[in-house]
């Protein structure tokens, strides 16, 4: 179930750019945003009929559960009481505001460099979740030969050489290309903390996953405005170089975590 999750995610990461790039290129932003509002809102209908089919069936293996809200904060306060799930929730925070703090501002990046229209960003962009498509149907093969020490040292590395390559790139071509191996890095980190979320507090699990989720939005909030004020006072050089390094130095953290538990 969570490959099929994951691999939901990817057909958003890929679909996702392209299909902004193209209504940026074709429409005008307010027109953009009345098209997006239009699919949340279809979400939306979609997430509440999952909840009430849900309400009809078992609640963590308890047929009929009903948990009230202080046995819900008692759920997030054991969570929080351990160890591991607070070194694996930092990670993911750090994570999210590297990553997705710095990547909301690589279209404008690619426009001022290499002067190209919204759709072909859209396009490059896509590059992004090919690479963590290729990762997927990769990952049975790479993990009896790195193991999850591996998944995040390589992980870490590969997204560290992505965010500094780019810098010296002088084609977009070449930059899709980049964003591929990019976009590998990326989700065979984020994957083991994503199996490691799953595993870090199983009488809690869904609680814990939900931390999780919780962590890397609040990253990924948080590193859009901190990368935000660098870009525009400092520009991109220093940002992306701070993100290679940043990657690279959580990837050690995590490595060294990993190998205490």
């Amino acid at each position: 179930m969570l490959g099929r999750f994951i691999g939901f995610i990817l057909m958003g990461q890929i679909f996702g750019p392209l299909l902004g790039g193209g209504l940026a290129h074709w429409l005008n932003w307010r027109d953009m945003f009345f098209v997006f509002s239009a699919f949340f809102f279809l979400a939306m209908i979609i997430l509440i009929s999952i909840a009430n089919h849900g309400r009809q069936h078992t609640i963590e293996g308890k047929q009929n559960a009903k948990i009230t809200l202080r046995e819900n904060f008692s759920n997030y306060r054991r969570v929080l009481e351990q160890r591991w799930c607070r070194i694996v929730l930092l990670t993911v925070f750090i994570e999210g505001g590297l990553f997705y703090g710095s990547f909301a501002f690589m279209g404008i990046w690619l426009e001022e460099k290499f002067s190209i229209d919204y759709l072909t960003i859209g396009i490059l962009l896509c590059g992004f979740g090919l690479g963590g498509v290729i990762y997927t149907k990769t990952i049975k093969r790479l993990l009896p030969l790195l193991g999850e020490m591996g998944f995040v040292r390589v992980g870490s590395l590969t997204l560290a050489i992505f965010y500094v390559s780019v810098l010296f790139l002088n084609h977009a071509v070449i930059f899709g290309i980049a964003c591929i191996v990019g976009g590998f890095g990326f989700y065979m980190l984020h994957n083991t903390l994503q199996t490691k979320a799953s595993e870090m507090f199983v009488p809690a699990r869904g609680t814990a996953i939900a931390c999780f989720a919780m962590c890397l939005f609040c990253g990924q909030a948080i590193g859009t405005l901190i990368f935000g004020a660098i870009i525009d006072a400092y520009g991109f050089f220093p940002a992306f170089v701070t993100v290679a390094a940043g990657t690279w130095l959580l990837g050690y953290f995590f490595r060294y975590q990993l190998s205490k538990q």
